[in-house]
């Protein structure tokens, strides 16, 4: 319990850190544009950009623009000058920031018993050692392949665009991404704003960071020579208020909605955030000045996701609409993509059967593909995430994707109970011989997940790819199963990393 105490203590110590130190004289838009122009230059001129490190420095970025709206006051008249001293210092807090993101990772991790910690008294130092997580390499991969393959793709059609002059290539390099993104979307999938809005205020700021993006490539990404000052897309109140000139919609009202939704509001009590600026990434000053860092609008998450993750903080009954929306759209596709691959199976999807000795009660399946020639059953779980921005996030999730893992077990033992009624019921022929599961999840796939034997656990890109290549259900199956089980495998190195915060040293190590 002393140790515990302790523990608690450092951890109020660190959490206290950063707000206690910002300086309260600096205005507040003044401190969150130079804390923007600090993050494009380190993660450009560093090549963070694209890396899995990147996230430490999102955070910080997020962060420090929360204590700003917690501490700083307000000013009347938004001065977006440049100032090199506040350059220098709101660096500094952008290096803080990373460092307070790892901190709170690990200090999470040990109040959950993922990590050890050895406090040294002598030397006024902190040692954490995290235990690695079963699906921390699946996690890591599959994020690093999404966001790599989208810079691929950018940096090779901005090279084949050379020639164009760069307004021109801004356009169709903004058709690039958005399509890059596709979420499989459909129009009236939409609440009505959000149907206008992909060719309106979206493509707007898409194409304004896209020419941000052009002049950075043509310039072998040298951000010294491009200036992130030049980097930042500014909209002066006049033309925040005329954005509907350049919109395919002109109702006003609706433009407003959408462009609410992009304006990052501060969420959470005391030092502790719940909203982040990837999902709402404009700022809007007092005077009316709209601002927008375009390395946080582009390259983090498609616009679909981006709102759902703003709906899913700020307006519940929203984000419940849309999200099983996303749901019911993914399944079809499915649907559709087995039945022209496999026409001699069987493939039902959302049904509910009855739940065994509960006969009065029923079970909602998603997907149930049944091979008639074989006996082979496979059962696959539609589940549908956000991109967790915390420790406490991922905690929930992974203990979301847990219970799917479990619910699994029931839903084959449903539909083994109903067995009669299936075949009576969708033409089934064939008596069960084998019977395997999958969890098919968009977005997350977990990391403190077990690896579980029988259950893999796949995106929808692997899954798809799994359709193309394989030539029976039962290859199928095991398919994403040697997916899921050869990326949780892989090997990943890692450092020590030292560092001091708040007057006290810190020491890092991942446990094998």
């Amino acid at each position: 319990m002393l140790i515990q105490k302790e523990i608690s203590q450092i951890e109020n110590k660190i959490d206290e850190y950063l707000f206690s130190a910002l300086d309260r004289t600096i205005p507040r838009y003044k401190f969150i544009y130079h804390m923007n122009l600090a993050y494009i230059d380190f993660v450009v001129d560093k090549k963070i950009w694209f890396t899995t490190s990147e996230r430490h420095f999102m955070f910080s970025l997020s962060y420090n623009t929360f204590l700003a709206y917690k501490t700083l006051e307000e000013e009347e008249v938004f001065d977006f000058k440049f100032d090199k001293n506040l350059y220098i210092y709101c660096h500094q807090f952008l290096i803080k920031g990373m460092q307070y993101s790892m901190l709170c990772d690990n200090f999470s991790a040990t109040n959950t018993g993922k990590s050890n910690v050895r406090i040294e008294k002598s030397s006024n130092s902190i040692c954490f050692e995290k235990n690695r997580a079963p699906r921390l390499q699946y996690d890591f991969f599959c994020k690093y392949k999404i966001r790599k393959a989208l810079s691929y793709t950018l940096q090779m059609v901005s090279g084949m665009l050379n020639e164009n002059d760069e307004e021109d290539a801004a356009l169709e390099l903004s058709k690039v991404y958005l399509n890059f993104w596709n979420e499989n979307m459909l129009y009236e999938d939409f609440e009505p704003y959000s149907r206008q809005d992909w060719g309106g205020v979206t493509l707007f700021f898409t194409q304004a960071a896209m020419r941000r993006y052009i002049k950075l490539y043509r310039n072998d990404f040298d951000i010294a020579e491009v200036d992130s000052q030049k980097m930042m897309i500014i909209l002066s109140p006049k033309g925040s208020k005329n954005i509907a000139d350049f919109t395919i919609s002109k109702d006003k009202i609706m433009i407003d909605q959408v462009i609410n939704d992009f304006i990052y509001k501060p969420l959470g009590d005391k030092l502790y955030p719940k909203a982040n600026i990837i999902d709402a990434p404009i700022i809007k000053t007092k005077d009316g000045f709209l601002f927008v860092n375009p390395l946080i609008l582009l390259f983090n998450d498609s616009s679909e996701s981006r709102l759902l993750n703003y709906l899913r903080r700020y307006d519940h009954s929203r984000h419940q609409r849309v999200k099983d929306k996303l749901k019911e759209r993914i399944i079809p596709i499915i649907m559709q993509l087995l039945k022209l691959k496999y026409p001699e199976a069987i493939v039902q999807c959302n049904f509910k059967l009855p739940i065994p000795l509960k006969k009065n009660q029923k079970r909602e399946l998603d997907i149930l593909i049944v091979d008639n020639a074989t006996g082979f059953v496979l059962y696959v779980e539609v589940k549908h995430f956000f991109n967790p921005i915390s420790y406490s996030e991922s905690k929930n999730l992974d203990s979301e994707l847990q219970k799917a893992i479990s619910k699994t077990s029931e839903q084959l033992y449903a539909i083994e109970e109903n067995w009669d009624l299936i075949k009576q019921r969708f033409g089934v022929t064939s008596d069960i011989k084998v019977k395997k599961a999958i969890i098919l999840s968009h977005q997350y796939l977990g990391k403190d997940v077990e690896i579980n034997k029988d259950v893999p656990i796949v995106d929808p890109s692997n899954f798809y790819e799994s359709i193309a290549e394989a030539k029976t259900i039962a290859e199928l199956y095991h398919a994403n199963k040697e997916i899921d089980d050869i990326y949780t495998k892989i090997k990943m190195i890692s450092r020590e990393i030292d560092f001091d915060y708040a007057g006290l040293g810190l020491h890092f190590k991942r446990s094998a």
